[in-house]
């Protein structure tokens, strides 16, 4: 292909007037140095000058190494000249979109190529998912965010403009945020929108509900597994089998010495449990307060396992000494055997004391 070219530049050299060719000399393409001898501006030139054409000119042949080549040169740019009009006279806020969300709402929004636009989701909300309608001509990379997060913003841009499509995030709140995207070029005289900034009032009470949803299911998951395990016999506590005995009752109870105040109205047992009754009705409300009840063992007092019952506490067992507590005060109280002096018993000489 290059040794046609030459042949075009010989034919049109040697069929072109010396004016001619000095314009394809001017032009770039070839130097023909007849051309140059012609001149009378290089009458007074150096000998070598004249003396270097004539050895590139031998009987008007023209010398290969003087045409240039410009497809190989590089081509310099001073300036795109792509900058968009429009923002020569819009205001600061004119690219900023700003919208409240609701399930129904399709937001509009018109990304320009080499420019993109930036979506923020509510405070507090972030990317779970999303679909986007074209892949071809348009892009959506989500924010980058540390590990174990997800991301609250999103980017989306146009790569052929002219062309649409649809964006849908769905945000871990359960939002559904649904844009129609339109992609337009450098020189469109309609603003772009660069940010869209979405507010949810009504964010923060989702939130909450989905939480407490999800810890429902964790109960009832919970539940489930543990309705699926094998079920395991319990033994039945041998005091909780025992059936009330009222024939058997004993009531042979004195007081040793504490504060009255602390005294019930009547202490029983029936050889399984020991009852102290604060109230002449079963009702808890006819008692200000019940005393902490202790067995004393070597001089010692020590807890045992009381439950209540309207207005008397039932310890399990059967002991010689009992000691009542209430904050500073206390009470003591000692089990008597039958075959000891039952007219001592608290159910009947000590209910006659008096309480001041």
């Amino acid at each position: 292909m290059i040794y046609n070219r030459v042949l075009l530049v010989i034919f049109i050299a040697f069929s072109l007037p010396a004016k001619s060719a000095g314009l394809l000399q001017n032009s770039g393409i070839v130097d023909i140095g007849t051309i140059e001898s012609q001149n009378p501006e290089n009458e007074n030139e150096p000998p070598y000058k004249a003396k270097e054409k004539e050895n590139n000119i031998n009987n008007d042949v023209v010398d290969l190494n003087l045409l240039v080549d410009r497809t190989n040169q590089a081509m310099v740019l001073t300036s795109l000249n792509a900058t968009q009009a429009t923002f020569d006279k819009s205001g600061e806020l004119d690219n900023t979109l700003r919208v409240s969300y609701s399930e129904a709402k399709i937001i509009k929004i018109r990304t320009r190529e080499f420019m993109g636009t930036l979506i923020v989701l509510p405070e507090g909300d972030q990317i779970e998912k999303f679909t986007l309608m074209d892949v071809d001509n348009f892009t959506f990379h989500e924010s980058p965010i540390s590990d174990g997060e997800l991301p609250r913003t999103g980017t989306v841009n146009v790569k052929l403009a002219g062309a649409d499509t649809a964006l849908h995030i769905i945000g871990v709140s359960g939002n559904i945020y649904s844009f129609y995207v339109r992609g337009d070029t450098w020189n469109s005289t309609y603003d772009p929108t660069m940010k869209v900034l979405i507010s949810d009032e009504n964010l923060s009470r989702k939130l909450k509900f989905k939480e407490m949803k999800a810890k429902s299911k964790q109960v009832a998951d919970l539940q489930l597994a543990a309705a699926r395990e094998p079920v395991v016999k319990k033994e039945k506590d041998y005091l909780e089998s025992v059936k009330f005995d009222p024939s058997k009752l004993k009531f042979n109870y004195k007081i040793e010495g504490g504060d009255l105040h602390l005294k019930p109205i009547a202490i029983y047992n029936d050889g399984y449990f020991t009852y102290f009754r604060f109230a002449e009705s079963d009702d808890v409300s006819g008692v200000v307060s019940f005393p902490s009840i202790y067995r004393v063992s070597d001089g010692s007092d020590v807890p045992v396992n009381i439950s209540a019952q309207g207005s008397t506490l039932r310890v399990e067992g059967v002991y010689d000494a009992f000691t009542l507590r209430l904050g500073e005060k206390w009470l003591c109280i000692e089990y008597l055997e039958p075959k000891q002096v039952l007219d001592r018993s608290i159910n009947e000489l000590d209910l006659s004391q008096e309480v001041d």
